[in-house]
């Protein structure tokens, strides 16, 4: 990426820093959530577009944030993947100086505290999606804590019976021609070994590991999810959630008993705590 950067000419503007933000290793739903707010991006960046990188000043960045529709968290993580691009445009010439600085007023909503569900919360939610796509993902989050693109990742053969113990070792990744893997965490430090449950080993052994499929979340077919399938399986706990203000799909019947907020996030953080 920074040789992409060092690599730009004149003639190049901010419009490359945005689309770039995409290849700033992003794990987990920060990829969705970074790729859909990029058009709003570029739009409130017009006024940028057509001048040359070297002239592009604070006042346009800020011009961007103050726009910008994220939360305030993920705008601090933005202006320091966008200022790491332009340090590196600095470093190799094409600049004098990067204008993401320090003086940069962040906005946004800051973010309601995580909250963890209850036992009875957890029980609910797990009765609310039994029988659909979701399930085997909800129930091994929530026994595991761990993040989604590990537990699509996971395969039969990391789990280990005889220790009682789930081995973490890869997760599902995209290489950049947008073919989906198994990838090595990102640091040593994500591998572990965690615990299983009474409930997580029974469920295992008793529907998972005769599966025909390596991995334990996988679709009828045999072949793994992909994190960009998250959206898709977690619209499950989403029809049933009372504060959901769409239509029932089509020819379902459901109920919708989710009374509490409930994210993807927060089955990690209910078994951290």
């Amino acid at each position: 990426l920074h040789g992409e950067v060092a690599q730009l000419v004149d003639t190049e503007a901010i419009l490359f820093v945005f689309f770039v933000i995409e290849r700033l290793q992003l794990v987990d739903g920060e990829l969705m959530e970074f790729v859909e707010v990029i058009p709003p991006f570029i739009a409130a960046a017009e006024v940028c577009i057509q001048i040359r990188i070297r002239d592009i000043k604070p006042i346009h960045i800020q011009k961007i944030f103050s726009e910008c529709p994220l939360c305030h968290e993920s705008q601090m993580t933005l202006k320091s993947r966008i200022g790491s691009v332009f340090e590196s445009a600095a470093e190799n010439g094409l600049i004098l100086r990067s204008p993401v600085t320090s003086t940069l007023r962040i906005g946004g909503a800051k973010q309601k505290k995580q909250e963890a569900l209850t036992p009875k919360q957890s029980e609910t939610l797990l009765e609310a999606v039994q029988g659909t796509p979701a399930w085997p993902l909800v129930f091994l989050c929530l026994h595991t804590g761990m993040r989604r693109s590990e537990a699509l990742g996971l395969r039969k053969r990391d789990v280990d019976f005889t220790a009682r113990v789930i081995h973490v070792r890869t997760q599902r990744s995209q290489d950049k021609n947008g073919a989906w893997y198994d990838a090595p965490l990102k640091t040593d430090a994500g591998e572990r070994d965690i615990p299983m449950t009474d409930a997580l080993e029974r469920w295992l052994w008793d529907n998972r590991m005769a599966r025909p499929s390596e991995y334990v979340i996988c679709k009828p077919t045999g072949e793994p999810y992909n994190p960009n399938n998250i959206n898709s399986l977690w619209q499950y706990v989403t029809n049933r959630q009372t504060s959901h203000a769409g239509d029932k799909p089509r020819g379902v019947q459901l109920e919708r008993t989710i009374d509490f907020d409930v994210h993807p996030h927060t089955l990690r953080y209910t078994f951290a705590t």
